[in-house]
């Protein structure tokens, strides 16, 4: 009864993120930071889907960054690694587990996901006539491993590919537009179907792309 078709489960959670933020010579400043686990409540109506009757915490991260400022430009690099291994209902592989335990229960079958590294890079031109512009890019490692690609049709996070871009314009004294472009590229991942009694293989892929206007106004 707690497996599907039961609309929203809400769920509370805490958890603390600490950081630091400095410069390290004038024009390179670097930051870190650490997220811990997000505890999160079970979400009831689901707990015959994920592990642990339910549970779903977010998993931990740190990271960690440099940006160099010459004149007008700035490049920025950074890091970030994410503990997906950490939660039972991300990390546990759905085989042998959908074979040993039922859905919902302390190991039973999840999405397989595998820590990951993410990668960042990043560059801005500022001050000319107020303009200024952005570009970045972003690669990260896969989650998902052939062997789950079955269960991951509920979540198919196959993008490693990010590129962004994007410009500002101050129009008055704290007044600033905005426009950003982003296009995480497309990447498929293919698989078994392990549950079929004859050679079967599963495809996931996925591509996004987005487009923000922002106004940014301050009093101060």
């Amino acid at each position: 009864a707690n497996l599907t078709g039961n609309e929203k489960s809400t769920a509370l959670g805490f958890g603390f993120k600490v950081g630091y933020q400095g410069k390290l010579l004038e024009e390179l400043s670097f930051g870190a930071s650490y997220q811990s686990k997000v505890y999160m409540s079970e979400f009831e109506r689901y707990a015959g889907l994920f592990a642990q009757a339910g549970d779903f915490d977010v998993p931990a991260n740190w990271q960690a960054g440099f940006a160099f400022t010459p004149g007008a430009w700035k490049f920025m690099f950074d890091v970030k690694q994410i503990f997906y291994s950490q939660v039972k209902s991300i990390a546990n592989p759905m085989l042998p587990n959908l074979q040993t335990a039922l859905l919902g229960q302390e190991e039973g079958a999840g999405f397989g996901w595998k820590d990951i590294l993410v990668i960042k890079y990043g560059v801005m031109f500022s001050g000319f006539c107020g303009w200024d512009f952005m570009a970045g890019y972003s690669v990260s490692q896969n989650p998902i491993n052939e062997e789950n690609v079955m269960f991951n049709i509920l979540a198919p996070a196959v993008i490693q590919n990010h590129v962004t871009f994007g410009i500002s314009k101050d129009i008055a004294k704290n007044h600033e537009v905005t426009v950003a472009f982003m296009f995480a590229l497309e990447n498929n991942i293919i698989g078994p179907n392990p549950l079929n009694g004859t050679p079967q293989t599963i495809e996931l892929g996925m591509k996004q792309w987005q487009v923000e206007v922002g106004y940014t106004f301050s009093s101060f």
